[in-house]
């Protein structure tokens, strides 16, 4: 029992492990200069194939609504919206995400929420596909957002969720997250055990490129941009290192 509690607290993440107590991406006067041109610019590049992915769903399996919690500034949606525009779309961040949606997007519905601390009530917002890409890792309760994705999801819903493999990333030896930005970090034994915990079935986990490769940015992002991708082939340490998971609530 105690084992069993322990695990539950630590959110599944091994003991030893020591979080980071504040959530920069959700501090008030930090999160106003959040999103700059810089990372505006570069976030259609991150978890790119998470969203090649939900494509390749979309073609499979019917879907006609498509909810993305934690969508940041909204590029990675409005790719999918570019393929299919046809489809229900709703993005759900904080209110500076948000406003910059909706002033650059002609498509979709945008709502404020704080994924800490939900109040948006899910009985009308609803989706064949939630997808929360790289989200859980900046979140002091992890836990609720599982539940806010379930909330939202259709009965028979589809939820792809990703976050980066501590293990693959930073090393077996890792205790604390060098990102400031981040929480916590899972490796894949505990994330599985973490989102099976919580309700779900696992239909699919696999390891995933976090960035699209590409040329097209101006030399200043592309050095920022490709630092880390150099100095880990130069180290022969893994590129894939995303954990990529398809669920269902079981």
């Amino acid at each position: 029992m105690k084992n069993k509690r322990r695990r539950i607290e630590t959110y599944y993440v091994k003991n030893s492990y020591i979080p980071n107590e504040i959530n920069k991406i959700l501090d008030i006067k930090f999160s106003e200069t959040y999103w700059n041109k810089k990372r505006i610019v570069l976030s259609y590049y991150y978890q790119h194939n998470v969203y090649q992915f939900a494509l390749e769903l979309i073609k499979k399996n019917g879907i006609n609504s498509i909810i993305d919690v934690g969508c940041g500034v909204g590029s990675k949606l409005k790719l999918i919206y570019d393929k299919f525009p046809h489809l229900n779309y709703i993005g759900i961040d904080q209110k500076n995400a948000i406003e910059y949606c909706e002033r650059n997007h002609n498509f979709g519905k945008w709502y404020i929420d704080d994924l800490e601390n939900p109040q948006l009530g899910s009985a009308k917002i609803k989706g064949d596909l939630v997808i929360s890409s790289d989200v859980i890792e900046h979140l002091n309760k992890p836990t609720t957002l599982l539940k806010y994705l379930k909330s939202v999801a259709k009965e028979d819903g589809l939820i792809l969720i990703s976050t980066p493999e501590r293990d693959l990333l930073r090393g077996k030896d890792c205790f604390k997250c060098p990102n400031k930005y981040h929480i916590r970090e899972w490796n894949a034994f505990e994330f599985k055990k973490y989102i099976e915990s919580n309700g779900f079935k696992i239909l699919m986990h696999e390891m995933v490129f976090p960035i699209k490769i590409t040329f097209s940015l101006k030399i200043e992002y592309l050095i920022t941009f490709y630092s880390e991708f150099i100095k880990r082939i130069l180290y022969r340490k893994p590129l894939k290192y995303n954990q990529l998971l398809l669920l269902k609530c079981s």
